[in-house]
């Protein structure tokens, strides 16, 4: 991983208290310019901001059983064990309406 993108997930942990592996999710996305799969309401926010392409995992289950990937009752029993979380943070308002472009539009480019 590039410097600039530990960097990036450091400061995303720590500011925002986002989940590491939305966190991951999110530096990956950003400098392999790939779809990201999230589900955290404040990272879905900072991809927003990114301007990177995102779904949820739901979408993915749907689509899954869409395409016949996965039968009627394995979607039923995978959606039966999804959860609505509380969310974890409340207060990262100011980063994700600021965007910093400096510090987020340097990585992976």
């Amino acid at each position: 991983m590039a410097r600039e993108a530990i960097a990036v997930l450091a400061f995303v942990c720590i500011f925002c208290v986002i989940g590491l592996g939305e966190a991951e999710a999110l530096v990956l996305a950003k400098s392999r310019k790939a779809l990201a799969v999230l589900d955290d309401k404040e990272a879905r926010a900072i991809v927003k901001c990114w301007n990177l392409e995102y779904t949820s995992t739901l979408t993915v289950l749907f689509e899954a059983f869409e395409r016949k990937l996965v039968s009627y009752d394995e979607l039923v029993e995978d959606l039966a064990k999804r959860t609505v979380a509380p969310p974890l943070v409340a207060g990262c308002e100011g980063f994700l309406s600021s965007c910093s472009a400096s510090f987020l539009g340097d990585v992976g480019g």
